[in-house]
């Protein structure tokens, strides 16, 4: 989905909940409500995918969350590797 596409998908007054992938740890940020500006929030100490589910779950319940996003992570070089692969 191209990001304006996206954005028109969104209901108004709603929150982007940002995910930074690792195998190890998932990094998780939230916009506001305009969805402006995001603000890093908890680390999920990745275990079993339920048991990151039911965290993100709660996120997705607290913060009042219209759309998630997920960051890829491109090399250096701008190409993708084993991890945008993962992603």
């Amino acid at each position: 989905m191209e990001i304006t596409e996206f954005k028109q998908s969104l209901a108004p007054h709603c929150a982007i909940l940002c995910f930074d992938f690792g195998t190890k740890r998932l990094g998780t940020a939230v916009s506001d409500i305009g969805q402006s500006i995001a603000t890093a929030q908890k680390t999920i100490f990745r275990t079993t995918f339920e048991k990151d589910m039911v965290q993100i779950k709660q996120l997705i319940a607290e913060k009042q969350i219209g759309g998630i996003i997920y960051g890829l992570p491109l090399l250096m070089n701008g190409t993708e590797g084993q991890t945008a692969r993962l992603v």
